[in-house]
């Protein structure tokens, strides 16, 4: 076994995590199977909520967003639209054109709050969102960035109240983009 991987499974933290992340893949199984997604919107969200695990572990212990993850993400849903527009010729366009708005509208969202921000975000955050909206599509993306923004409220509130921070402490977003975003599926966003 690779030394990096057997140094994360000793990490109890880490086998925590591990445990959750399968508690989630199970109850969005079966949400999944109860409310009878299709296979691919399946396959989308289920990817998306495994890949924002890896990004938000990584990004909370090393306070960045990998592009190299982001584009594999890329990569994939490009796959899955061309596979949602061959077995939903009819929704295809619509399908691409709510993609593509959802990638733009979190991109100018957190775009802005980039510039605006000057170093309170990063720019992996933004292409974190990006990239989430282009999983969700236009409709479902502003229901996850609310909770994810809200989940991130309450944590620092939370810290702040405890003074185990002050206002000007950096957080890792990519934790509560999962949060976020696992909340939101399993509400029907």
């Amino acid at each position: 076994m690779d030394k990096k991987v057997k140094a994360l499974l000793e990490e109890k933290a880490f086998r925590w995590y591990l445990i959750i992340n399968l508690l989630v893949f199970g109850i969005l199984i079966a949400e999944f199977i109860f409310f009878e997604y299709g296979p691919l919107k399946i396959v989308r969200y289920l990817i998306l909520v495994e890949a924002l695990f890896i990004i938000a572990w990584i990004d909370q212990k090393e306070h960045i967003i990998h592009n190299k993850h982001l584009l594999i993400l890329v990569g994939i849903r490009i796959a899955i639209l061309i596979c949602e527009w061959v077995m939903y010729p009819m929704y295809g366009l619509s399908i691409l054109t709510s993609s593509l708005t959802g990638l733009a509208i979190g991109f100018l969202i957190f775009g802005l709050c980039y510039l605006v921000a000057r170093g309170g975000m990063g720019a992996g955050d933004v292409k974190l969102v990006a990239v989430l909206g282009f999983y969700l599509g236009s409709t479902a993306l502003m229901p996850v960035l609310i909770l994810s923004v809200f989940a991130s409220a309450i944590y620092s509130i939370f810290k702040l109240i405890r003074k185990k921070t002050n206002l000007k402490a950096e957080i890792p977003f990519a934790p509560f983009v999962l949060i976020g975003t696992v909340v939101g599926i399993m509400l029907g966003v």
